[in-house]
């Protein structure tokens, strides 16, 4: 059994901030950043996801996000870097996007990563065992898209928010 939940789009933005966390701020349009901007901040962007159509007693076997290109600048996997999925059980503070989104832990980090693309939609890897126990049966799960390394110049991607961003969840 499986389900495709799609973005919420009022709960989907990005958090920009230096490269240590510092001076950051959330966005909240259309489409979400991910990378060094031309501002030189680093962009993390949130997905959310209602999750609560699992049943409480179901065992997941397999999960990942699609999302599908915007727009980007540069090459923001250079250097062997590499797009990973962090994922919150419930939300990284409020639902909506706070600036303490961008440092705020995940129930599980780094849990999938994102191969580099430059059109279309793309799938991730399939979520690691502590990405599958990270997902929440009982309302949302958050998921922050994020680059392992800080690029050192713009390069960044632009992905489409809410319904353009699927979490496919399979379970028994």
């Amino acid at each position: 059994t499986f389900i495709n939940a799609t973005g919420i789009s009022g709960d989907d933005g990005y958090v920009k901030a230096l490269s240590g966390g510092s001076s950051p701020a959330t966005v909240t349009y259309g489409n979400l950043a991910i990378g060094r901007g031309t501002d030189s901040k680093f962009n993390r962007a949130i997905l959310s996801f209602d999750t609560s159509a699992i049943p409480d007693n179901a065992t997941i076997t397999k999960a990942y996000v699609t999302v599908t290109y915007a727009s980007g600048s540069g090459s923001p996997w250079a250097s062997s870097n590499s797009l990973v999925i962090d994922v919150k059980n419930g939300t990284f503070g409020a639902a909506t996007m706070e600036t303490s989104d961008w440092a705020a832990a995940a129930t599980a980090d780094a849990v999938a990563s994102l191969a580099s693309f430059t059109s279309g939609t793309k799938q991730s890897s399939d979520f690691s065992a502590s990405g599958l126990s990270a997902i929440n049966k009982t309302g949302k799960t958050q998921l922050k898209l994020r680059f392992l390394n800080n690029q050192t110049s713009t390069a960044y991607i632009f992905i489409k928010e809410g319904a353009s961003a699927t979490l496919h969840v399979e379970y028994q």
